[in-house]
């Protein structure tokens, strides 16, 4: 068991108890006792956590506390049974939690169980939220509760739940994306890393796909602003060569300048064994700094690797491509909708351009202050407006405008301060 996290059905409720009673003498942080002892860390944190309420039982739980449970069980990879005993509670509690969240959203937490029966959860969604929603949804079929949830907020103004998103959906007879839970052993889970800035690291990777009748072969690479998930460069051909990098990376350089550091996997593309690749000399002579990933560890590019996903489902198997030229054409309006205009879960709804252009806070304030609108317009049985946004670049700066119908705002990469346009 040395170097490997024990799991928390292997320990004893007396073993617990002493570990514990050890942590609080040891002075040490949670997460530094918790790797002494091989044990996980949000595991012994939901110890600690258990340990300091009066007692275990269901109805002392607060509804943020019984939100928070829930959203840590939708995002763990543990089973229902050993979740529970990580929690000290009883299945059929997390159950009854679950059915409620996925189906009411937060409101199905609240104190007095909140059952199917209250008049509160069963209210009327106003016409305009349900149309809206049902909007997005038949134009993104692929898009789940959660995203739509984060496109009305980004680009409608509107602050809505997951369940009445789920609702709508199902209440209009439109199908719910198929969640799939991929479990992973331990041995595999990687450590995630996230650049602190806009261009200190590019992404670079290349996949395959097929075009026609005839399924013809043609390759595509992305260089992707590890930061922001923005896309700065692309490529697609029908042959794997060096200029299929190379052409894409140098129309990144010339639209946005040059990156810190680029990482990529040990392609031929990207590397060589004896000598040096077109693009390590490249980046040499620039001044780049070259990381590259282990052999046989796809992982290290996860972004790349989860971009190279939604291509395929919301992209590739929709459109089905009939020749290269079509293809290229219809993928950069699909590049542009993935850098603009498609809310990103690893982003808090944000899309890839937001963090890119560094207007993330400002958006974040003007959807806000567009939010406390709306929700006095849909009160009043009006409809909600849209926050307006305009994102781009002039030379070698960055520059954004936002704002509502009220005032617009621009923001320059080098200026601090933030001008109103009257």
């Amino acid at each position: 068991m040395d170097g490997l996290n024990r799991l928390s059905k292997e320990f004893t409720e007396e073993e617990r108890k002493l570990l514990l009673k050890q942590f609080e003498s040891s002075g040490l942080r949670f997460d530094e006792f918790a790797k002494e002892h091989n044990i996980n860390s949000q595991t012994f944190k939901n110890w600690i956590w258990i340990a300091k309420r009066p007692g275990g039982i269901s109805n002392q739980y607060s509804p943020v506390e019984r939100k928070k449970i829930v959203e840590s069980f939708l995002s763990s990879e543990l089973t229902k049974e050993d979740f529970c005993k990580t929690w000290g509670m009883g299945k059929g509690t997390l159950l009854s939690w679950v059915r409620r969240y996925e189906e009411f959203g937060s409101e199905g937490l609240m104190n007095g169980g909140a059952k199917r029966g209250d008049k509160r959860l069963g209210s009327k969604i106003p016409e305009a939220v349900q149309n809206e929603i049902l909007q997005i949804k038949k134009k993104e079929p692929t898009y789940g509760i959660k995203k739509i949830k984060h496109w009305l907020h980004r680009f409608r103004g509107v602050k809505v739940s997951t369940g009445t998103v789920r609702k709508a959906v199902v209440q209009n007879g439109l199908p719910l994306v198929a969640r799939t839970k991929k479990r992973k052993k331990s041995s595999d889970r990687v450590r995630r890393f996230e650049r602190a800035r806009p261009m200190q690291l590019w992404q670079s990777d290349i996949t395959q796909k097929n075009i026609g009748v005839h399924s013809m072969r043609v390759y595509l690479t992305v260089f992707m602003d590890d930061h922001s998930r923005y896309i700065v460069g692309w490529r697609l051909h029908s042959r794997q060569t060096a200029d299929l990098v190379l052409d894409a990376f140098k129309d990144a350089v010339v639209r946005f300048g040059k990156p810190e550091e680029v990482l990529t996997d040990q392609g031929r593309q990207y590397f060589a064994w004896r000598g040096k690749s077109e693009l390590e000399k490249l980046l040499e002579k620039e001044n780049i700094k070259h990381v590259v990933s282990r052999a046989h560890h796809p992982q290290t590019l996860g972004k790349c690797e989860r971009f190279w996903e939604t291509v395929t489902n919301e992209f590739w198997t929709r459109v089905k491509p009939q020749d290269l030229e079509e293809a290229k054409q219809r993928l950069k309006y699909f590049i542009d909708h993935y850098n603009h205009q498609r809310p990103h879960q690893g982003l808090d709804g944000q899309v890839p351009a937001d963090r890119f252009f560094g207007i993330a806070e400002e958006v974040r304030e003007a959807i806000e202050k567009t939010v406390e609108q709306n929700s006095l317009r849909m009160a009043l049985g009006e409809l909600p407006k849209a926050p307006a946004f305009l994102i781009g670049q002039v030379g070698d700066q960055r520059i954004a405008f936002h704002g509502t119908s009220g005032g617009f705002y621009l923001t320059h990469e080098n200026i601090k301060e933030t001008k109103e346009r009257i």
